[in-house]
């Protein structure tokens, strides 16, 4: 009769042992398939250029501004930089979020590193940078931006009698928009300056629109690419030295044998015919 308890204990002896080597098997099985996951995983990052802070237009980025953080193999857009050494010294050309992957598109080329100013190299190719101070930003005051296309509308106020407004450029693209101060009485004043991106011709109409009175700078919409024409002439190329305005556009010129144009010389302002050649 005692063999019978000594048999029974010994079965679930037995059975205890069993299963605790097949519960240790699976523990060991787990870890090892966890280990060869974390493993692969490791295998499919490749590490990918961020910005540590928000970088502006115009920065040049150094260590500082770029770190490597490690990015799944397969979701890495596309034009994503790696090589830190390739991005520094550079110049951004699009403003780069902080913790967003480094673009090639969005930095200037290598062969601009050496450029000393960054207004240089946002200047398209054929055209110039030109600020100017605006008494007024029509119903956008502070909303202007970099990359904004706007239109330019002057206001000439030298000769009482002979007020006028017109818009003298269209569809001008923004390069910065800002402030300087101006010496007025005796108090320096802020004064709200835009800079554009103008051919050679269109400078020289602000700078005549500037000199005969005040222009005013008028935001378009992103949708609005519509450009009429063509725009009020200026001035004459024909004329002697000063500045000269014609009266009359080109076209209520044709099939005349000579026109009239304003000659300005200092202060003095006179009226002078020339013959059309």
């Amino acid at each position: 009769m005692p063999a019978r308890p000594t048999r029974r204990m010994g079965v679930i002896f037995g059975v205890a042992v069993v299963c605790a080597l097949l519960a240790s098997y699976l523990v060991v099985r787990h870890v090892r398939q966890q280990e060869e996951l974390a493993r692969v995983a490791r295998i499919d990052l490749q590490p990918v250029l961020v910005a540590t802070s928000d970088i502006p237009v115009g920065t040049r980025l150094t260590t500082e501004l770029v770190a490597a953080r490690s990015w799944p193999k397969t979701g890495i857009p596309e034009g994503a930089v790696s090589d830190q050494q390739v991005v520094l010294g550079r110049l951004v050309k699009a403003e780069i979020r902080r913790a967003e992957p480094i673009f090639e598109h969005r930095l200037f080329p290598k062969d601009m590193t050496e450029a000393r100013g960054v207004m240089s190299v946002l200047v398209p190719p054929g055209k110039r940078a030109m600020t100017v101070g605006v008494n007024e930003v029509i119903g956008v005051s502070g909303f202007i931006l970099p990359k904004d296309r706007v239109d330019v509308i002057a206001t000439r106020t030298d000769d009482p009698l002979k007020k006028t407004t017109e818009t003298i450029l269209q569809s001008v693209e923004v390069l910065a928009a800002g402030h300087r101060l101006e010496h007025k009485g005796e108090q320096y004043v802020e004064v709200p300056t835009v800079t554009m991106a103008v051919t050679p011709s269109e400078a020289e109409r602000v700078a005549l629109a500037l000199n005969e009175g005040k222009i005013h700078i008028v935001l378009r919409s992103i949708m609005d690419t519509l450009v009429n024409g063509p725009l009020p002439v200026l001035r004459a190329s024909s004329a002697p030295a000063g500045l000269v305005r014609p009266r009359g556009t080109v076209g209520a010129m044709r099939g005349t044998t000579s026109f009239v144009v304003d000659v300005i010389r200092g202060d003095k302002r006179t009226a002078e015919t020339y013959p059309l050649k």
